[in-house]
């Protein structure tokens, strides 16, 4: 039987294989029950619909019967159920097909569709204005399947007609009148109830943060008169009084007291105490663990201020993020004396140990069914020592060291060697050692509240490095690295990393076998000579923003980046020729030149959910590094490469181009050196749920690398106009492990385009030489690609 399917038309064997399984379904459902084929909303009055693609989302939250999926697009998952439940099937067998490839048949119930209409019909007049909407059901049934239609007649939205705010307490009203000029909602807006609720609860925070510590959303009603019969409401915010009080008390700080060694049964009468700043300090052991100062710097909370849920948030949050401390408790007191005040206690309990290590290993495999035809063996080993509180001030200091090699199983050969040692020390404050950040303010650069809030949400990071890759009997590359940064994360989904000093010193050793194969190029011989990059005022810049996902289940990421080596060496160069009258390069010796070059880069994704099961994943990532001034080229380190299991998938990595230049004689340890000044690169990923742990993905690769400038020796391999006839294309299907912390994933990668053209002047791959790859270009990794 395997024998003859492989001859028989793909189309043809899809076909028999859902008209065996339909028609064995359609034998088990029996005559009095239909299975739900699908669900389908349908506006009949189109013309009348706010924003159709967000509301169908929440109507469709409202069905309570959902369709069986099919297993692979192809095989119903009842049919797997159906075929496994008859009263003899009891081994295991039967329990793990009828239970994971198999689903409970969903059968048409009229009681539960009737329940969804009139809770749609409820929530469009109640919830979005149209107080007139009226939906209803039709059923479509075709042999022993039902697919039902809500048809939905919504009316004429309502819209606001006017705004107020009345209460009992004017005090109140007359503040909620006053911040109405933020208001989230204005007249002529449609009636949503969404919108009131982010409206309520922005009134309600505000006033928290105005000293009215217990007003709660219980105290403000909205209501609405829409008796003036022309479609719009008068919205009424309504305040009430907090029973047995007339008015709602308006709270300021009292005494903050800071218990900076706490743990449970504490006690207190032995506990040594200090007034330092305007807080009050109580500790057991004989020093403080972490210095005063840097406490009281994470305190937002200040002696006769108004009370705000903000800062009261925001001083857990500062207090939360210090290493050296596992738990944060603040628990506030109405004052004895004076009923407006209220007093904080503030309890710190450190971890019991100021050290930490972590040890890992790493085996992995590769068999890659490409060109190269090489088996490569892995085994890393890595290690860190970390310190919670290194300078008595929270000071989180790390230091790692990592050591790697791969051998080459054909030739049972050392192919590559690499060890990493790195010292980083993170400070949780904003150090401005060259005060850039203070000058940029009073050029007017910052705002006050901008530095403000820059100083009290950024950490300082201090690095220093040493990596070693050494690809052997090719080359190898000595690195080391000293750097200053910023980490500032003004808000939960934006991140901004700012190195502002850094120093990369990069040593090249070239093996003979490298220059026999690259030698006559001069351009990839530059690219590998001695450099060190520099930045004294500003070095590189990174922007992070992950957005929250929406409840139509789309979210995004972007993530951007500039990098500038060496212009203010350049500049102060320049400056000194035009003063001496001289014409010279500074170099930062004989043999190591500044490293001047600007590099960029764009990284955007996007993410569709289809429920639990199912979602898109799409990429757009572009980048372009060019050299300024005398260089010629941009560092190999920084120039870009695609291929991989996390780009390229249908190639290795460094495999694939500049632009359509093919690289004929393939190297004999099988690893590739092509790489580009300018990068553009687009993935899509559809990703669902096999059974269990499994998960499936198709997928395809657009891109490829280019020059800047021509290179003789690699004829095509420049940026141009006509840039997309040298766009490479893979596709290809993968199999991943969800092991909830980590993804376990085998891609496959198919060569559909190649950007240079073959014998005949064409790019694409026919069915045959597709075929033909096997199981493609086999990529491991772990989570996924973006």
């Amino acid at each position: 039987m395997i024998l003859r399917i492989k001859n028989i038309n793909i189309v043809l064997f899809f076909t028999i294989i859902l008209i065996i399984t339909s028609c064995g379904t359609a034998n088990y459902v029996g005559e009095n029950r239909s299975l739900l084929d699908g669900n389908d909303i349908s506006f009949v009055d189109e013309d009348n619909i706010n924003e159709k693609n967000n509301l169908q989302f929440e109507l469709n939250s409202f069905i309570t019967q959902e369709p069986n999926s099919n297993f692979f697009w192809l095989i119903p998952r009842e049919w797997f159920y159906y075929k496994n439940a008859d009263p003899g099937d009891t081994s295991w067998f039967n329990n793990w097909v009828r239970n994971s490839l198999g689903e409970r048949p969903v059968y048409f119930d009229a009681n539960r569709a009737s329940e969804t209409a009139d809770a749609m019909e409820q929530f469009l007049q109640n919830r979005k204005g149209y107080y007139n909407a009226d939906v209803n059901y039709v059923e479509n049934k075709k042999r022993h399947k039902t697919k039902v239609t809500y048809a939905i007649t919504a009316g004429k939205q309502y819209k606001i007609n006017s705004i107020n705010y009345i209460g009992e307490d004017p005090n109140v009203v007359k503040i909620i009148d006053d911040i109405s000029g933020e208001s989230l909602i204005d007249v002529g807006d449609p009636l949503n109830a969404a919108n009131f609720d982010l409206e309520k609860t922005r009134i309600v925070n505000e006033l928290q943060n105005r000293g009215f510590a217990n007003f709660l959303p219980n105290y403000l009603d909205i209501k609405g008169d829409s008796t003036n019969n022309n479609h719009t409401v008068d919205v009424f915010f309504q305040v009430y009084a907090p029973l047995p009080d007339s008015i709602h008390k308006q709270y300021t700080i009292g005494d903050i007291n800071i218990f900076t060694d706490f743990y449970a049964n504490q006690d207190s009468s032995t506990l040594i105490s200090e007034e330092i700043g305007e807080n009050g300090f109580l500790r057991q052991s004989k020093d403080y663990i972490v210095r005063p100062s840097l406490i009281n710097s994470k305190i937002f909370l200040n002696e006769g201020d108004l009370l705000a849920r903000d800062n009261h948030i925001k001083t857990f949050r500062k207090l939360s993020n210090l290493g050296t401390y596992r738990f944060v408790q603040m628990e506030s007191n109405v004052d004895s004396e004076v009923d407006s005040i209220i007093n904080y206690n503030i309890y710190l309990t450190p971890h019991e140990h100021a050290w930490i290590t972590d040890v890992g290993f790493e085996v992995n495999f590769s068999s890659v069914a490409s060109q190269t035809q090489r088996q490569l063996f892995g085994l890393a080993a890595s290690g860190l020592l970390t310190n919670r509180n290194f300078l008595g001030g929270s000071e989180q200091n790390t230091f790692s060291l990592s050591n790697g090699y791969e051998l080459n199983l054909d030739s049972l050969s050392l192919s590559t060697f690499s060890i990493n040692a790195n010292n980083n020390l993170t400070i949780p404050k904003h150090i401005d050692f060259l005060g850039v950040t203070k000058g940029l303010k009073s050029l007017g650069m910052l705002s006050d509240s901008r530095y403000d809030n820059f100083k009290t949400e950024t950490t300082t990071n201090f690095n220093l490095g040493y990596n070693l890759t050494d690809i052997l009997d090719f080359y190898k590359i000595n690195q080391f690295n000293a750097s200053v940064s910023y980490n500032y994360q003004p808000t939960q989904t934006t991140r901004f990393i700012i190195r502002q000093t850094a120093f990369v010193l990069n040593s090249y050793d070239l093996e003979s076998r490298f220059l026999q194969t690259f030698g006559d190029n001069q351009l990839i011989i530059n690219s590998f000579e001695d450099n060190l990059s520099t930045g004294y005022l500003f070095n590189e810049f990174n922007f992070i923003y992950n957005s929250i996902p929406k409840r139509n289940g789309f979210s995004y990421s972007l993530l951007g980046s500039f990098e500038a080596s060496g212009w203010e060496t350049y500049f102060a160069n320049k400056l000194y020729n035009g003063l001496s009258g001289n014409d010279s390069v500074w170099k930062f010796s004989d043999r190591i030149a500044f490293a001047k070059y600007l590099r960029s880069e764009v990284d955007l994704r996007l993410y569709k959910s289809y429920g639990k099961e199912q979602s898109l994943a799409f990429r757009f990532n572009a980048g372009i590094a060019t050299p300024f001034s005398d260089q010629q080229v941009v560092p190999f380190i920084k120039q870009f490469s695609v291929g991989g299991p996390t780009s390229m998938r249908a190639w290795d990595q460094k495999e694939l181009g500049p632009g359509s230049y093919l690289e004929l004689s393939q190297p004999e340890n099988g690893l590739f050196f092509q790489q580009g000044d300018i990068k553009l690169e687009i993935n899509a990923e559809y990703r669902f749920d096999i059974l269990w742990l499994m998960e499936g993905a198709l997928f395809t690769d657009i891109g490829n690398v280019w020059t800047l400038e021509k290179d003789e020796l690699r004829p095509g391999s420049n940026f141009t106009s006509r840039f997309y006839e040298q766009l490479a294309v893979g596709a290809g299907w993968g199999i991943r492990w969800d092991f909830t912390y980590f993804h376990l994933r085998f891609d496959f990668g198919y060569r559909i385009r190649d950007p240079y053209p073959d014998e005949e002047g064409g790019h694409w791959y026919s069915w045959k030489d597709i075929r033909s790859q096997g199981f493609g270009n086999f990529q491991a990794a772990i989570n996924y690609p973006f």
